[in-house]
């Protein structure tokens, strides 16, 4: 594609909680609509959404119509991305996997520009974004720079972090409670309103700490000893992270340099963001409380709106994948 043509996008799964967030980021950063084609499955074709202050139709998702674009990004259905993923590889194509249902695959690589992990455009090429959980510590640990001791870290897991089923069942639930009434559990298999447990690992016997370790060893980045815990929160990530040897003040140094945001900012409305529910809405990691561990080290509470630094993140992957939109005539 020549550097003066409009780049072409794809976004796979465009009704999903990360695809409309993303949707609305790259129509933000000035992507047209001519250039940005929205697809999902079959039974979501013809529904109507938005791109920018356009009313937009989704299409099905089908060979013909990705094959036609210069980036596809999969934000939706992990299994749309192993059923078409390889051919627009084969086409020589980009594609971006936000969904992780590449990320095992040999020859992949994974983009985080919050710690400047972006990847140069190649032809035929395949970028994973990884998860939310490793986005955050990521960023947090690379700021932090090299730490006396073993970092260890509890992350709270919300809904919004495995999908759209698994919010509709929460709140289906909270409601469930508050009215005594049975317990819908077809997609967490237990009550998950106001309960919380760990989380062994999606599908699998493995621990989710020590898969979301392994990628941050990818990423060159030192991995804590990490606890995943299943928690009753609707949006946003959160994680108590402790950092042997360094006192409050260094670490609270080091996170600020680092671009964290400090929990002494606010929203507009003057909330502190200390918690999941006020970092909703809210760029960055933020730092909502450190505090000393009475052994010459600190505990920090770091908070991150998953779906929108994940789709912050999608934008500025694409962006360095493809030439720059086309500057609008005045």
């Amino acid at each position: 594609m020549a550097k003066s043509d409009t780049p072409h996008i794809a976004l796979v799964g465009a009704s999903s909680l990360l695809g409309k967030e993303i949707k609305d980021q790259l129509a933000g950063v000035g992507y047209p609509s001519e250039s940005v084609t929205l697809l999902d499955l079959e039974g979501l074709a013809g529904v109507i959404t938005e791109y920018g202050e356009e009313a937009r139709v989704l299409a099905e998702t089908a060979d013909d119509e990705i094959l036609r674009q210069d980036l596809v990004c999969f934000c939706g259905n992990r299994t749309m991305v192993r059923e078409h993923i390889g051919k627009i590889l084969d086409a020589g194509h980009i594609a971006l996997d936000c969904t992780g249902a590449w990320l095992h695959e040999p020859n992949v690589t994974l983009s985080l520009p919050s710690i400047g992990r972006v990847p140069s455009p190649q032809p035929g090429y395949a970028v994973v974004l990884p998860s939310g959980t490793t986005q955050m510590l990521a960023t947090v640990i690379t700021a932090l720079g090299d730490v006396p001791g073993e970092l260890s870290a509890t992350v709270l897991v919300p809904a919004s972090e495995h999908g759209e089923e698994r919010l509709e069942e929460l709140a289906q639930q909270c409601t469930a409670v508050l009215n005594l009434d049975e317990i819908p559990d077809a997609v967490f298999g237990r009550q998950q309103a106001f309960d919380i447990w760990p989380d062994p690992g999606a599908a699998s016997d493995d621990d989710a700490g020590a898969i979301e370790a392994g990628h941050l060893r990818r990423l060159n980045v030192a991995a804590p000893t990490i606890a995943m815990l299943c928690a009753p929160i609707f949006h946003s990530l959160s994680a108590a992270l402790h950092v042997p040897g360094q006192e409050v003040g260094e670490v609270l140094e080091s996170l600020a340099q680092g671009g964290l945001i400090s929990g002494g900012a606010a929203k507009k409305d003057q909330t502190q963001i200390d918690s999941p529910f006020r970092v909703a809405g809210s760029s960055g990691v933020h730092v909502g409380r450190a505090w000393a561990d009475g052994q010459g080290g600190t505990w920090v509470w770091v908070l991150m709106d998953n779906l929108l630094a994940r789709a912050e993140a999608a934008a500025s992957t694409i962006q360095a994948l493809l030439p720059p939109p086309p500057v609008p005539n005045d």
